[in-house]
């Protein structure tokens, strides 16, 4: 009943509270109304599509539906509205520090939720800018091979990690199996374990999930040789060693199911 209500009321609203208490509780409740799910779904898709348009100077600026129960949709769900977002989305307006917080969760819900055409459609488009920063840290999470390859050199020169890369997806999403792209995650893996701190434990992780993913059964000789080289490098020089030789087990045990 307050459902249905809610439906029959929200196009006379003016007061934004109003309408954001009812889009809350769309929110709440899409999973297990089934009779109202479309209608309460399409009232969500066309308050983020009206949210994706605005710039915000400052966090007083947006609505608590904006950061709240819409940011929290996108977060969460798993279902594939991408077509009906994509004509709205502006992907150059993609900035890890965005204050629209909708905005950013539909991003991030993008990079998680694109199939292989929906991805290679939005590379295509972004790829001619990928001298632009923030543009080349989203193809990177879009699995761009080459973005992934130059965001990874900026991390060996020392570039900052910035942990609003990864808000709710990975930095490097899943991309092809080529012998350039592991070495260059194992480049990252090798320099992250030469310090202990914060910046460093942070890119080790996603060098360990870049090699995972892009290891394959015909491709483990090439990390097995490296890694390899790497305890024999550490042994020699009386370091702990036996966390690197844990993780090539791992490597080894995932490559070989995958096939």
């Amino acid at each position: 009943m307050i459902i249905e209500k809610s439906l029959s009321i929200l196009p006379e609203l003016k007061s934004d509270q109003s309408i954001t208490q009812i889009v809350t509780v769309f929110v709440e409740k899409i999973k297990t109304n089934e009779k109202y799910r479309q209608q309460m779904l399409d009232v969500i898709i066309e308050k983020t599509i009206e949210e994706l348009q605005k710039d915000f100077k400052d966090h007083n600026e947006k609505s608590i539906m904006n950061g709240g129960a819409l940011s929290s949709f996108w977060r969460k769900t798993q279902e594939d509205f991408i077509d009906k977002l994509y004509p709205y989305v502006d992907f150059s307006k993609y900035n890890p520090d965005d204050i629209n917080y909708c905005r950013r969760s539909v991003f991030e819900y993008i990079c998680k939720n694109a199939n292989e055409n929906e991805r290679s459609k939005i590379i295509e488009s972004l790829k001619n800018r990928i001298s632009e920063k923030t543009i080349r840290i989203y193809l990177s999470k879009m699995g761009y091979d080459k973005a992934i390859i130059l965001t990874i050199n900026e991390f060996l020169n020392g570039e900052k990690f910035n942990t609003d890369y990864a808000f709710y997806s990975s930095l490097f999403g899943k991309s092809t199996s080529s012998l350039r792209l592991l070495n260059k995650y194992f480049q990252l893996y090798e320099y992250s374990l030469e310090k202990k701190n914060d910046r460093r434990d942070y890119l080790i992780g996603y060098a360990k999930e870049g090699i995972l993913q892009t290891t394959t059964k015909s491709n483990f000789w090439f990390i097995k040789r490296n890694f390899n080289k790497l305890i024999k490098k550490y042994k020699k020089d009386g370091k702990y060693f036996e966390g690197v030789e844990d993780f090539l087990n791992e490597i080894e045990q995932r490559s070989f199911d995958k096939n």
